[in-house]
């Protein structure tokens, strides 16, 4: 019996992502996600969060809002994700190092926006009210913005 459960053990760790290494699972899929939009350089941390060391850029891409396991973390470049007919942030980065640009979608709330974005965050062509784009900004979220 000792031989048998060896060999169902192989390539499998106690600590692991267990459903990763059968090919599927969550990290598997933010992985093939991610593959998929071209963004390469990237670490999926603990909490399946995601830190990005490029610019991302989704424009035309996401069809739609970001898919249920994606939360970027830290971008470490700018964050463009503009005329994919979004209508949430959610899922979008906590922090960007770059600009945060979301225009030409049917977004109505700054919810689930970055807490930091280190340059610009244009709206423009979003349904944002103007009042809660002024009140993010003037919490310091954003560096600078641009808005209709």
């Amino acid at each position: 019996m000792k031989l048998i459960n060896e060999k169902l053990n192989i390539g499998f760790s106690r600590d692991g992502d267990k459903l990763g290494n059968l090919g599927v699972g969550k990290i598997v899929q933010i992985k093939n996600w991610l593959d998929g939009q071209g963004i390469i350089n990237y670490e999926i941390n603990d909490d399946f969060s995601i830190d990005v060391n490029q610019t991302v850029n989704i424009d035309k891409h996401a069809d739609g809002n970001l898919p249920y396991y994606i939360q970027f973390n830290e971008i470490n470049g700018n964050f463009y994700s503009r005329y994919n007919g979004m209508t949430s942030l959610k899922g979008f980065p906590r922090i960007v190092l770059g600009d945060c640009n979301v225009q030409y979608n049917p977004i109505k709330s700054l919810e689930y926006a970055p807490n930091e974005i280190h340059g610009a965050f244009d709206v423009r062509q979003t349904e944002v009210p103007k009042e809660e784009y002024l009140k993010f900004r003037k919490l310091g979220r954003a560096k600078d913005g641009i808005m209709r």
